[in-house]
C-alpha cells in the first residue's frame, strides 16, 4: 500500500477547472518533484493536500488515513511555500520553536529540538538573529526547519530553490536531500526546473493545464518523455518543428527536415508514412562533441556561442549553432543545439568551429 495516495484530485475556482482527476502515489520516504510551466497547477496541489483549499473531488489519502476533509491543524503536514513565510517579529529560534510550541512540549525539550536542529543545519550561530538579518539560504534553510520539527507526517515544498543565489543553489538542494533522506519523510517538491527535480527526485510527475501527463523516474522521465506535450512541460531545450520528411529506401532510414537541419532516423520495415511527426527531441547527454569532423550521418559543423558552467550537475552546458544556420539565423528566434558534457571533459570557447554528432539513442519523435 503506498504511504501517499493522490486519488482523482479535482479543484475548481469559480468557473475553471484548476486540476482536473490528479492521481499519483508516493512510497514512504520517497521525494516526488511535480514539474511543469507556471499556472499549471503545481501549488494548487500542495494546498488541497495540507488542506488551504478544498477540493471539490478526489481524496486525500496518508498512510491509508482519508484526510481529504481533515482541519489543517489535525494533517501534521509540513508546508514551505515559495515566499518561506517566516515570523518577521520572531527570532530565528522563536520560528524553528513554532510547531513544537503548537504541540504543547515543555521548555527543555522545544530548545534542545531546535539547538540539534540548529546544530545540524549550521545555523546555531544566528538563533537570535530577525529573518531579515540573515541570508536568504540561510531563511530558506531556517524555513525548512520550522516545517520539520513538529515531525510531520508528509513535507511540502514550493519552489524551494527559486530565488536563490545561484552559487548557494547547490549547497541548498544538497542540503535539503540529506535532510529529506535522514527524517525518512515523503516529501513532494514543486519545481518548474527538470534539472532541479532530476538532481532531487526519487520520481517526477509532469503536470500541464491542470493534468498529469507523465510519472516516473527521472531517467526515464528525460529521455524518453511520451508526448510533445510532455516535452513542451519540462522545458526540453533540443525540441524542433519537423517540416518535412522523405525516405532513404536504400537505408531503409527516414530523413527529417528540421529547424536545425537534416536528421536521419531508423525505421521499422512497417513503418507507416502517412504518420504525422510533429516535433523531434534530442536528448543534450548524447551528443558527442569534437574539434576534429565526424564522418557519419547526423554529423553537424557549427560554432560554439555559449558555454555555461553548471557545477551543481557537475557539467557544462555548450550553446552551439549549427553552420547551416549562420546566415539565416533570427534573432528573435535562434535555434541552437544544447550539449551537456561532463565538467571535467569541457575544453571548448565561445566562436571556437565544433562538429557534432548525433546519436541515434538520442532522438526522440513526436507523432
Amino acid at each position: 500500500m503506498p504511504y501517499l495516495e493522490i486519488d482523482k484530485l479535482s479543484y475548481k475556482y469559480e468557473e475553471q477547472w484548476v486540476l482536473e482527476n490528479i492521481s499519483f502515489t508516493g512510497e514512504e520516504g520517497e521525494l516526488i518533484a511535480i514539474v511543469g510551466p507556471s499556472g499549471c497547477g503545481k501549488t494548487t496541489i500542495l494546498k488541497t493536500i495540507v488542506g488551504i483549499l478544498s477540493p471539490q473531488q478526489g481524496s486525500i489519502r496518508i498512510n491509508s488515513d482519508d484526510i481529504t476533509s481533515s482541519s489543517i491543524e489535525s494533517r501534521n503536514i509540513g508546508y514551505v511555500p515559495q515566499n518561506q513565510a517566516l515570523f518577521p517579529h520572531l527570532s530565528v529560534f522563536e520560528n524553528i520553536a513554532f510547531g513544537l510550541r503548537a504541540q504543547k512540549l515543555g521548555r527543555k525539550s522545544v530548545k534542545d529540538k531546535v539547538h540539534e536542529l540548529a546544530k545540524l543545519s549550521e545555523l546555531s550561530d544566528v538563533l537570535n538573529r530577525k529573518p531579515h538579518e540573515i541570508s536568504g539560504g540561510q531563511q530558506q534553510r531556517v524555513a525548512l526547519l520550522r516545517a520539520l520539527a513538529p515531525s510531520p507526517k508528509l513535507l511540502l515544498l514550493d519552489e524551494p530553490l527559486s530565488n536563490i543565489d545561484s552559487q548557494l543553489r547547490e549547497q541548498l538542494a544538497i542540503y535539503i536531500r540529506r535532510i529529506q533522506k535522514e527524517s525518512n519523510i515523503t516529501t513532494l517538491f514543486v519545481t518548474h526546473d527538470l534539472e532541479e527535480a532530476k538532481m532531487l527526485a526519487d520520481k517526477i510527475v509532469v503536470l500541464n493545464l491542470g493534468m498529469i501527463l507523465q510519472d516516473g523516474s527521472p531517467v526515464e522521465i528525460n529521455n524518453n518523455p511520451k508526448s510533445i506535450e510532455v516535452a513542451i512541460a519540462l522545458g526540453l531545450k533540443n525540441l524542433y518543428k519537423i517540416t518535412s520528411m522523405r525516405k532513404n529506401e536504400e537505408a531503409k532510414s527516414l530523413i527529417l527536415m528540421s529547424e536545425i537541419g537534416d536528421i536521419e532516423i531508423n525505421i521499422p520495415d512497417d513503418f507507416d508514412f502517412s504518420t504525422k511527426i510533429k516535433g523531434i527531441y534530442i536528448n543534450p547527454t548524447q551528443i558527442s562533441i569534437a574539434k576534429t569532423p565526424y564522418y557519419s550521418n547526423n554529423s553537424f559543423e557549427g560554432k560554439v556561442i555559449s558555454v555555461i558552467p553548471e557545477p551543481m550537475f557537475n557539467q557544462v552546458t555548450l550553446l552551439v549553432l549549427i553552420s547551416s544556420k549562420f546566415e539565416k539565423v533570427d534573432k528573435n528566434d535562434i535555434k541552437v543545439l544544447r550539449i551537456h558534457i561532463p565538467g571535467s571533459e569541457c575544453d571548448f570557447h565561445i566562436s571556437e568551429p565544433v562538429y557534432c554528432y548525433i546519436q541515434e539513442a538520442a532522438l526522440k519523435i513526436f507523432e
